[in-house]
């Protein structure tokens, strides 16, 4: 017997410490805030969409989801200026859906729910929640029920008819989910919705319809993880279904470098993780801190990109670029400085290049030169160069070559071609 016993005291403890904890979503690990940005990928619809069993320490696994070509990034933005939002004047943060194209709107200001106001795709199409439907509330955990209730109204309701929304969650399983491309997210809580939609005329009932999703969500991530929605499709329930796919990588502008090319300026730089880019803006300024536009490119490819100012006059000049990306964001590389060719003198020769250069410096000093290709790799650095030094270029290949010097007044820039 005390071996019997021994045997299941163990057993139980292997239960409670080899299962997963219990999920709780807080208010802080839940609420998207000002911000935020998400990539979202949709699915074709279809059996693997469908959802499987509830309860404590499931894997749910829906890797095999095929994607569709629906995918896009959610960017959570302040809800001032966004289409639509004189008719949620509550709304605090707002952001377009990139697979139904609408702006969903919400006020994020409470800690006890989260949930929608309304969506706005256009003046004839468009519906309101009155007071602010919850999607999830907080704390929230296995087993946790939450019921909510709204009028609803929308350019499609008849006048003279009330629809009152009845919003049930239920937190119905926790455990691991698996999604696409091999992510696997640990301690997910499962949560059900039902909805239900009631017609009322003069106080009467006419009809009700309820549809049920599932959202899974992960304290800390502030979008849920999956989400599952059937469709009617002639009689046969269709499951639909959107996912995370983690967050946008933003852009890298690498090896900006500015030079005097054909007696004009010429920039240089290296981009990589452009997909959410939709193009760079160059700008300029005489004093660093004013800067204005001067000339635009379309993103072609993670390659190096160039552009000539033509409209350069004379003097030092300062240089920039702007990424803007297709949500709207901006961001900008660091400034390159451009000094005059007239008030600095920093020559190389000869240009183009054979087998060697010299460079144009006080004679008597050292100086840090560095030499890079044009796609961005040093090809040479010398911490230690005199005028008495040339850099040899027989074995480089041809092409256009950029020329650092770091002097008194900083670092200098010119560019030679090699043959």
């Amino acid at each position: 017997m005390k071996k019997n016993l021994q045997t299941l005291f163990i057993g139980l403890l292997l239960i409670c410490f080899g299962a997963n904890a219990q999920p709780v979503i807080t208010a802080a690990g839940g609420i998207p805030v000002l911000g935020d940005k998400y990539l979202i990928q949709g699915t074709y619809s279809g059996a693997a969409n469908a959802p499987t069993t509830s309860g404590a320490n499931q894997v749910w696994d829906y890797s095999s989801m095929t994607d569709s070509s629906s995918a896009g990034t959610v960017n959570i933005l302040s809800a001032s200026g966004l289409p639509g939002a004189s008719m949620f004047p509550t709304a605090t943060i707002g952001w377009k859906d990139p697979i139904q194209g609408g702006y969903v709107f919400s006020n994020n200001k409470s800690n006890k729910t989260f949930g929608e106001l309304g969506e706005y795709y256009s003046a004839t199409s468009w519906g309101a929640f009155s007071p602010q439907l919850t999607r999830v509330a907080f704390p929230f955990t296995y087993g946790n029920i939450f019921a909510d209730t709204a009028i609803y109204t929308g350019a499609t309701v008849p006048a003279g008819i009330v629809v009152k929304v009845t919003d049930t969650l239920f937190a119905d399983g926790f455990g691991t989910l698996k999604l696409p491309h091999n992510a696997t997210y640990t301690n997910v809580l499962r949560i059900k919705v039902a909805f239900t939609l009631t017609y009322y005329a003069s106080g009467f009932p006419l009809l009700s319809s309820t549809l049920y999703f599932y959202e899974f969500v992960q304290e800390g991530i502030h979008y849920p993880l999956l989400q599952l929605s059937a469709n009617n499709n002639n009689g046969v329930e269709v499951w639909s279904a959107q996912y995370f796919a983690g967050y946008p990588v933003p852009l890298l502008i690498s090896n900006f470098n500015s030079n005097w090319k054909n007696n004009l300026p010429n920039l240089q730089w290296n981009a990589s993780n452009i997909a959410n880019t939709k193009q760079f803006n160059i700008e300029r300024s005489l004093d660093g801190k004013s800067f204005i536009t001067i000339g635009t490119l379309s993103v072609v490819g993670n390659t190096a990109y160039q552009f000539t100012d033509n409209s350069y006059q004379s003097g030092t000049v300062y240089y920039r670029i702007q990424q803007l990306d297709k949500d709207g964001s901006v961001y900008y590389s660091d400034i390159a400085k451009l000094h005059s060719n007239e008030n600095y003198g920093l020559k190389v020769w000869p240009n183009p290049s054979v087998d060697k250069v010299h460079l144009s410096l006080t004679i008597g000093s050292q100086y840090h030169v560095v030499v890079y290709d044009f796609a961005g790799k040093r090809v040479y650095e010398n911490k230690y160069f005199t005028t008495n030094d040339a850099i040899t270029t027989d074995k480089w290949g041809k092409g256009t070559y950029i020329v650092n010097v770091n002097t008194k007044e900083g670092w200098q820039t010119i560019s030679f071609e090699k043959q």
